[in-house]
């Protein structure tokens, strides 16, 4: 609810199971939006217990802290855990004169950065980082030098790239393999096809719906598919590269994979291939959804293909809140130019829990 920046909603929460007072949320939440244009940012989420409550309490009272703010609040300002999520990556292709400039890739650098603040990121790494790029590559694969691509993602903090895509065997399983190996060696985890990784705070699953000739193929991604991760503890995410090009509002094939997803337990759904990011979250009954980050860095320059970042924020008692952070068309350098979430500033977050935590009060 607090992700969506939508007022409404609060209503349809059950008090006290989710909220203790849905009305001061509610009164907040429209006052600000009206008077200041601003979101609510959530900074911590302890419970009772740690007020000095019994410990083996199964069932208190939690307690959600939000600083509400009419500009975004910079992640090096907050406390907690984070993770930042980016959309469709590379280096390669129409982009190798832009890397080539230091004040492009300065002007890039910046605009990651300043909103990551150097905490972890993961992406989903387009194409396939090669040691030569041949000059006659069809311009429907996407090849990138290695070393200039590594000193990118290690620059920007990338602790994980997503090779769940359509382009991830543009050369071939021996290519890839190799690009994993690098990665590797670089400490960059990769979460491949019908993956799950575990990442320390979190687990990440991806699978892709899409293969690029010669082995073409679409809605690849079935309920065998997601089975397996139905014994990942708990919290995962699922990403998905699924749906249609420029279409940035999910349609009926994302919400059924992200009905599959919340269904095996997972409480973020996050997704690309549309080059555009989603209109907004997705509150479904037991996930919080985004269903396309657009690009984070691609080769076009169309003012629709935007990107931006999700930043999973993790609390000490096992909880975590979202927010969107939109960044605009970085390689055409309308930084900051995404998006806005109806309702409320890109800054809208959400804190989920998972199975075991807090009870009847617990405003999760």
């Amino acid at each position: 609810m607090i992700a969506s920046g939508d007022a409404a909603a609060i209503l349809a929460l059950n008090q006290p199971d989710h909220l203790d007072s849905k009305a001061a949320q509610w009164l907040m939440t429209t006052l600000q939006q009206r008077r200041h244009h601003a979101t609510a940012t959530v900074v911590d989420n302890r419970n009772a217990i740690d007020f000095g409550g019994p410990p083996d309490e199964p069932r208190t009272t939690s307690y959600i802290t939000q600083v509400w703010s009419p500009a975004r609040i910079p992640a090096a300002a907050l406390p907690g855990e984070a993770w930042f999520f980016g959309g469709d990556t590379h280096f390669g292709r129409y982009l190798t004169g832009l890397l080539a400039d230091p004040a492009q890739v300065a002007r890039l650098d910046r605009a990651i950065l300043g909103v990551t603040g150097g905490r972890p990121l993961i992406v989903n790494l387009e194409g396939v980082m090669l040691d030569r790029v041949p000059p006659d590559i069809h311009p429907m694969k996407i090849g990138m030098a290695a070393t200039p691509a590594l000193k990118r993602l290690k620059a920007w903090q990338t602790r994980g790239v997503i090779l769940a895509n359509n382009h991830t065997l543009d050369f071939g399983p021996e290519a890839l393999a190799a690009m994993r190996r690098t990665l590797a060696a670089a400490g960059i985890a990769c979460v491949g096809d019908g993956e799950c990784v575990d990442f320390g705070p979190f687990r990440l699953a991806a699978a892709t719906d899409w293969l690029n000739p010669p082995d073409a193929a679409k809605d690849r991604i079935t309920a065998a598919t997601i089975a397996p991760w139905r014994d990942t503890r708990p919290p995962w995410f699922a990403f998905f590269h699924c749906g249609r090009e420029y279409a940035d509002a999910p349609g009926p094939r994302e919400r059924l994979l992200g009905d599959r997803a919340e269904n095996a337990g997972a409480g973020l759904v996050l997704g690309c291939h549309p080059h555009r990011p989603s209109p907004g979250w997705v509150l479904a009954a037991g996930s919080l959804r985004f269903h396309s980050l657009g690009n984070l860095l691609f080769d076009q320059s169309d003012p629709k293909n935007t990107g931006g970042l999700v930043e999973v924020r993790f609390f000490k008692q096992g909880t975590w809140a979202a927010r969107w952070l939109p960044l605009g068309n970085l390689k055409a350098g309308q930084a900051g130019r995404g998006r806005r979430l109806s309702g409320a500033d890109p800054g809208g977050s959400a804190v989920q829990g998972h199975p075991g935590n807090d009870g009847a009060d617990g405003g999760t």
